[in-house]
């Protein structure tokens, strides 16, 4: 799990993280939710421009079923993600899958939705945290 506050350079790490297992011969899937299109509408994209392809979906479930078999799977921005997120990561990584997930640790988004309650779920069940700060 990869935390910490805007600008902090999360998704850079996920980025690295993830072409490290591609360098490494592993099967990859990356995953972002189809509501964050700041950058691209397809890719995710760190602040400096650093992008990788990923898949948008709408809602968690889908991303079980898209990610059926895959070695490592990056999760951007899973605040966006509603509470089925965390059972979700559990299932993957459960199933034997090594899951890098992306949570803003801030307690509500810029339209007043609280998430601070999913970081703290997700973060209860990673074997490793790294928060990150501006």
């Amino acid at each position: 799990m990869i935390c910490g506050c805007m600008f902090s350079g999360k998704t850079e790490e996920l980025i690295r993280r993830m072409k490290r297992a591609q360098i490494a011969n592993r099967t990859t899937a990356l995953f972002k939710p189809a509501i964050d299109k700041r950058y691209h509408e397809m890719n995710i994209v760190s602040h400096d421009a650093r992008a990788l392809v990923s898949q948008p979906v709408d809602d968690a479930q889908t991303i079980l079923t898209q990610a059926h078999g895959i070695e490592v799977i990056g999760i951007d921005e899973a605040q966006f993600f509603n509470n089925d997120i965390v059972p979700v990561c559990e299932t993957l990584a459960f199933n034997g899958s090594r899951v890098i997930v992306v949570c803003a640790c801030s307690s509500v988004t810029c339209c007043g939705r609280v998430y601070y309650k999913i970081a703290c779920h997700l973060c209860a069940l990673r074997q490793y945290c790294k928060f990150f700060l501006p």
